[in-house]
């Protein structure tokens, strides 16, 4: 049951987004909003797992995820209080689509139902399970690092375009 609704919030996110780009009604609520839900949505569901073992996920993933989408949020709400347009990249798109996957995947395999179903695939399904948790925590990092360049390349422009417009 919660994988069939983790699966179903995670395919509503993704159209609300198709959605907003096709009737062209991104705002800037939205663009913050959308972010600040999906991590509601991952984070929320780390915590519920680091407890279970049999999930796979540990504290240390579920810190560096949502420590990531922490720092990441309060940097897209600076940027865009300055009215700097900081939309989803595509590493943050690949991010939460990798996410969406692996979590559903962890459920998944704390189901005994589920694993045992798998007969002899079920060594090969946790074997996936790793991958995808070890997958997950690149590409998080990754992001973070490539949304933190980006925040930090605007800023220096604009400081240099200001101490330009002083000299003169």
């Amino acid at each position: 049951t919660a994988t069939i609704l983790f699966i179903i919030a995670a395919l509503s996110d993704v159209l609300d987004g198709y959605l907003a780009r096709a009737w062209n009604q991104i705002t800037i609520l939205g663009r913050i909003m959308d972010p600040f839900v999906d991590k509601v949505l991952i984070g929320g569901t780390l915590i519920f797992l680091v407890a279970e073992p049999e999930s796979g996920v540990t504290p240390w993933l579920t810190f560096a995820v949502i420590g990531r989408e922490m720092f990441i949020t309060g940097l897209r709400s600076t940027m865009e209080q300055h009215g700097i347009d900081f939309s989803a990249q595509l590493s943050g798109k690949l991010k939460m689509g990798l996410q969406s996957v692996t979590v559903p995947v962890c459920l998944l395999s704390m189901s005994d139902w589920a694993v045992q179903s798998m007969g002899e695939w079920a060594g090969k399904f946790i074997i996936l399970r790793t991958v995808l948790l070890w997958g997950t925590l690149i590409i998080t990092v990754y992001s973070g690092l490539e949304y933190t360049w980006r925040a930090w390349s605007v800023w220096k422009k604009r400081a240099e375009e200001n101490e330009g417009s002083t000299s003169e």
